[in-house]
């Protein structure tokens, strides 16, 4: 009777072992294109990007997501079903993403360094090797006040105001307000932008005597061909002098410097 009962523990077991590995695996005698692939992605090193969370997912409801601490010398590796598969990864890992893989900054909080890349992988190869290429996928905006010590009472706070604040599912720019408004006035300062869509951005200042001035961002930004198509937006300054309410954008590609004054 135990002899009996050890027979058939063995034969589950082995079963079991069978299941397992049938499904990780595929034999000679097999239909290829049922079996998993090998998806391989090196990364690009990059100085100021340290950990990504990267997202698979393909049309028949299957994802997976990890994060990943990056160095010079990091390679992810999964198995993959055998199907068109996407790829999403996003810097810094620790962003949180909705369940639908859309990411919305919260109204009012700082814009992250958010660095992104995504791929659409055509293929029913055994092995799929990429790199990792991230994209800066927000601008930062510099402000400088000419002649602060003398003239800091005069400013309450600036606000930002964008009608994007992210991306949706499908990796679109995500077409919802957001704005940033900043009541710690310093001699310079400066607050992340989402990727726009048109000229609409606007800023802000408020004075200490209830009053407030609105400068039309996105039109400036325009006049100097500021391209937010861009697949690594570029940052902008902007120095302003309190008394003459004389606005100077400069905006800074590579180093190469474009400028003009508007006087409002």
């Amino acid at each position: 009777m135990c002899f009996k009962t050890f027979i058939q523990g063995v034969t589950l077991f082995v079963l079991a072992i069978s299941l397992i590995y049938s499904l990780s695996s595929c034999s000679v005698k097999e239909e290829r294109l049922s079996c998993p692939l090998l998806y391989e992605l090196h990364y690009e090193e990059h100085i100021s990007i340290k950990s990504v969370k990267l997202i698979l997912q393909n049309e028949n409801y299957w994802n997976k997501a990890d994060s990943l601490l990056l160095n010079k010398d990091s390679v992810y590796t999964t198995l993959v079903p055998k199907h068109d598969f996407r790829l999403l990864a996003v810097s810094p890992a620790n962003i949180i993403l909705s369940k639908d893989f859309s990411y919305q900054c919260e109204d009012n909080t700082d814009y992250p360094d958010l660095y992104v890349c995504k791929s659409l992988y055509k293929r029913y190869e055994e092995k799929v090797l990429d790199t990792l290429h991230l994209h800066k996928n927000f601008s930062r905006l510099k402000i400088n006040f000419k002649d602060f010590d003398s003239k800091s009472n005069l400013i309450r706070a600036i606000a930002v105001y964008s009608k994007t604040s992210g991306f949706d599912a499908k990796y679109n720019v995500l077409r919802k307000s957001w704005h940033r408004y900043l009541d710690h006035i310093s001699e310079r300062m400066s607050v992340n932008i989402p990727r726009q869509v048109d000229n609409s951005l606007i800023l802000k200042i408020f004075f200490d005597n209830e009053k407030s001035k609105t400068f039309y961002l996105g039109n400036f930004l325009q006049e100097i061909n500021f391209d937010w198509a861009k697949e690594d937006l570029d940052d902008s300054n902007i120095n302003i002098d309190i008394d003459l309410l004389t606005f100077n954008i400069s905006i800074n590609i590579w180093k190469e410097e474009t400028k003009f004054n508007i006087i409002i």
